[in-house]
């Protein structure tokens, strides 16, 4: 079963999902990051799995660790794809952290 949700948090700043609920997870996990790296512009699209349904917290980081933005969600468990935009980002190296209260993720990924 697939559900969906769009989210503006402004500023260029997007998130949506998809959930599929067949597939669950052990724990909180970024799975796939692409394109990365990827053009000014592009969207940034993001697969991580979840083992329960609950609060997220996205947080995007610059190349030293200064946090650009942050967006809490509330996700239902399974397998998720986030589509973030990158129009107001200049180019560089960015971080990408997803965390519940006792777990999370970090990637990199680069924007020319």
């Amino acid at each position: 079963m697939m559900s969906g949700l769009s989210l503006q948090a402004g500023e260029g700043f997007s998130l949506s999902y998809e959930s599929d609920k067949e597939e669950n997870h052990l724990s909180i996990g970024l799975e796939k990051l692409y394109p990365n790296p990827l053009n000014q512009g592009e969207n940034l699209h993001i697969e991580y799995g979840m083992s329960d349904e609950g609060y997220l917290t996205l947080h995007l980081l610059d190349a030293v660790g200064n946090l650009l933005k942050k967006q809490p969600l509330f996700l239902r468990s399974g397998s998720q794809h986030i589509e973030l935009e990158t129009t107001d980002l200049p180019q560089g190296i960015y971080f990408l952290k997803v965390s519940d209260a006792e777990n999370s993720s970090v990637r990199k990924f680069i924007v020319r």
